[in-house]
């Protein structure tokens, strides 16, 4: 597609024009004289005076910074002519800063340390010398840099000298999502002079993943605290299931949290776009953390936006409760076939208010169709969020309208003092988790698992998904909180 340009005429007619205060005549003449795709830009961004064309972002033209960054094409090289190709067209094509893939040199980084391991790669934290772009100098002749001396994270992934399809794959997905504030954001890319892995160069998340923030915290959190860590991460799903992007990895290991009011989705090496065409898994391949895996995907079906959902529905249940789910039985066959056969996460000694539980519910529906989408669940909790509010109480106390028009208010009151019971003697929630109960992602060869498999469920975790199936209202009460929240 051909590039929308304006002339050396046009730009002497509306140079001069204040865009925040423009006159009748003169928005006539710009409606005349600009191209309908280039108005909105004008009027946000203004003209570039270097190139006389319309700026791509307040600080950002596309059509002269595209020209820097080719001439400095010449000047380095990943080794890779895939990885250089991807990184120059982003560098290209980039309207904002956002939008920039660099390479960095490995010489940028200091005080390199190791944090953890994970399914795919190695996760360190390091100081960023330079910093990431944010706009040109063009008296200086140089990049603007922000946030020099920086600490990010450094996510080298195992073997991806040689998976450099791979590789590429989830750099570009982050390169994709990186204007969203849920998501942790890619800078570039990097190598590590030893092992000649590939390094992604991220955000950093100074309070590791929403696990760790859990063990941390989660004696302190309120539920007003968690339905909104749980809106936050609901708002990031909705997002790419927006875009038709299907995360296929999302466990609380994958939220990673930057600050108390920052939590971000991470890891998106097995994203995939929802086409949908195929129903079933043609490799059979399953890769994951297997309690957050959706039944269908553990009996070979695709993996879709639904099995997103089933996910957010166990990482909500782990908000809800501390507690990581399954964690004191191993994570084998036997497990798979007890979630195929409606094995749900519970716990008897935490109580959870009916309205939150009902949520959580309706996204572990064994029937994927059944499941809320995105969308459903953040109108839900958006009300949820509200009625809890006390802000929302006190704005007008002679309102005739219940504030706590879901009851969520009440049920968290009373789930407050039911939980008082349960020790609160140590500052940090307490579990015992099974040497088998495995976290990570990783390839799991489950076979048969439509079929009969002896499975003893525990009481504490059976969840009775065949009469939650038969309650002729159950399937109604999200969109009765939906449509309340519409109106």
């Amino acid at each position: 597609m051909e590039e929308l340009h304006i002339s050396d005429e046009v730009y002497n007619q509306i140079n001069e024009f204040l865009r925040p205060v423009l006159t009748d005549e003169q928005k006539l003449l710009i409606n005349k004289v600009i191209p309908s795709e280039l108005y909105e830009s004008y009027i946000k961004y203004g003209l570039c005076e270097r190139c006389r064309q319309i700026r791509t972002h307040y600080t950002w033209c596309q059509t002269c910074n595209s020209l820097i960054f080719k001439e400095n094409f010449k000047n380095w090289t990943s080794g890779n002519a895939n990885i250089d190709k991807f990184i120059q067209e982003a560098q290209l094509n980039a309207k904002e800063f956002w939008q920039v893939l660099e390479w960095i040199d490995y010489s940028q980084f200091s005080k390199v340390k190791y944090i953890a391991k994970g399914g795919f790669g190695t996760v360190y934290t390091a100081i960023w010398k330079e910093g990431y772009i944010g706009s040109w100098d063009n008296k200086l002749k140089k990049w603007n840099r922000d946030k020099q001396n920086c600490r990010v994270a450094l996510k080298s992934l195992y073997n991806s000298q040689l998976l450099v399809q791979e590789f590429s794959k989830e750099v570009k997905f982050h390169s994709e999502l990186n204007y969203l504030p849920n998501y942790i954001k890619c800078y570039g890319v990097s190598q590590d002079p030893n092992t000649k892995n590939y390094i992604m160069v991220m955000d950093y998340a100074s309070r590791g993943s929403l696990r760790n923030f859990l063990n941390e915290s989660f004696k302190d959190m309120s539920w007003k605290d968690k339905i909104l860590y749980i809106s936050w991460i609901i708002d990031g799903l909705k997002d790419i299931h927006d875009k038709d992007i299907i995360h296929r990895d999302f466990h609380s290991g994958n939220i990673l949290i930057k600050d108390a009011h920052n939590f971000c989705i991470g890891d998106l090496g097995l994203c995939e776009i929802d086409d949908g065409k195929s129903v079933n898994n043609e490799d059979k391949k399953i890769f994951g953390v297997l309690p957050y895996i959706a039944p269908e995907v553990l009996k070979g079906q695709k993996y879709t936006k639904a099995a997103d959902i089933y996910a957010f529905g166990i990482i909500a249940y782990e908000i809800f409760t501390g507690l990581p789910p399954y964690c004191d039985i191993p994570h084998d066959q036997s497990l798979a076939s007890g979630i195929c056969k409606g094995l749900r996460p519970q716990s008897k000694d935490y109580h959870v208010p009916q309205l939150l539980l009902d949520l959580i519910e309706q996204c572990w529906n064994t029937d994927p169709l059944k499941r809320p989408s995105a969308k459903q669940l953040k109108d839900m909790n958006s009300r949820f969020f509200s009625d809890i509010s006390v802000d929302r109480r006190e704005k007008d106390p002679f309102s005739k309208q219940d504030p706590d028009e879901s009851g969520i208010s009440k049920q968290c009151a009373q789930a407050n003092k039911l939980n008082k019971k349960v020790d609160q003697n140590n500052s940090k929630i307490s579990y015992k988790t099974h040497p088998q109960a495995v976290y990570t992602s990783r390839l799991l060869n489950f076979k048969n698992l439509s079929d009969s498999h002896k499975f003893d469920i525990p009481e504490s975790l059976y969840f009775d998904l065949d009469s939650f199936d038969e309650e002729e209202d159950h399937d109604d009460k999200l969109n009765i909180l939906c449509n309340q929240q519409n109106d």
